[in-house]
């Protein structure tokens, strides 16, 4: 088992996603612990801050593990969490201020994904904060 785990070493951030991955698709065991193993401290300058980052490490993620060659459901499917990834980094950007950068993932989404109304509103609501900035 040792062989195959190791880290993917073209994404830089999400190793240990990828590593889980790896070991739920080799049928690996989990269990659920309730207690905290470690603490996370967030600032601007950790690599969890750079959005962009995190979306490319996520669409190469989905590269990677999606299942591929399975017919057109698995083409629809993929499409589907291509968009969502777009839109999750859109939120990611809205949260911060970015309307600029939100309404770019969110018309990447629409391009993959138009059938979703929670993007609509998440445009609608971008395009409000570009033409009524937060006073601070």
């Amino acid at each position: 088992m040792k062989s195959w785990i190791r880290y993917f070493t073209r994404i830089d951030i999400d190793r240990d996603y990828d590593l889980w991955v790896r070991l739920a698709e080799n049928n690996a065991q989990f269990e659920f612990i309730d207690d905290p193993l470690g603490e996370y401290y967030r600032h601007d300058n950790n690599v969890s801050a750079n959005l962009e980052k995190h979306l490319r490490a996520e669409l190469a993620m989905l590269d990677k593990h999606f299942v591929r060659d399975r017919g057109l459901k698995y083409i629809f499917l993929k499409q589907r969490r291509l968009a969502i990834a777009q839109y999750g980094a859109g939120r990611s950007f809205h949260r911060t201020g970015q309307h600029g950068h939100a309404l770019k993932k969110f018309f990447r989404s629409l391009v993959m994904w138009p059938i979703s109304v929670r993007l609509y509103a998440a445009i609608a609501l971008a395009v409000v904060g570009l033409i009524l900035p937060k006073n601070k």
